[in-house]
């Protein structure tokens, strides 16, 4: 007998640079933030975007899609995650797309790594960062 499986969920295919304008991504605190805390990734761009879409590098999930809002002559998406925890940690990037067609995607902004340490920062290993190089990697 020939009989069909239930639907599986929709998959909706997004292609990105599809829009010149490259939105930037920012987290107010720094992007090394202690577990518990309030934190919030803010997506934002000089061009027209109707939505941001969030993204976390090697996630299963889906995106996480707000809708845009216009302040200080800039389009911007507050993405709240709180209170963090280590499942937050990892690199993410934000996307813009306009009202016309949603899947259509811009470049993505440049990758921001969200560093999530244990209750309190480690003295040492923030003194030791500080030697070892900035948040980029590079030597002083």
């Amino acid at each position: 007998s020939s009989e069909w499986s239930a639907p599986s969920d929709p998959l909706d295919i997004l292609i990105a640079g599809q829009i010149s304008d490259r939105p930037s991504l920012s987290v107010q605190l720094g992007p090394t933030v202690t577990s518990g805390e309030k934190v919030t990734l803010l997506c934002q761009s000089w061009g027209p975007m109707f939505t941001f879409l969030l993204t976390k590098e090697g996630a299963a999930d889906a995106p996480l899609r707000l809708r845009s809002t216009y302040r200080a002559q800039q389009y911007q998406a507050e993405f709240p995650m709180s209170p963090v925890t280590s499942a937050h940690a990892g690199t993410y990037r934000c996307y813009g797309s306009r009202s016309s067609n949603p899947y259509l995607l811009s470049h993505p902004s440049e990758p921001l790594e969200l560093v999530v340490s244990g209750e309190a920062p480690d003295p040492v290993l923030s003194e030791l960062k500080g030697v070892l190089g900035n948040e980029k990697g590079e030597l002083p």
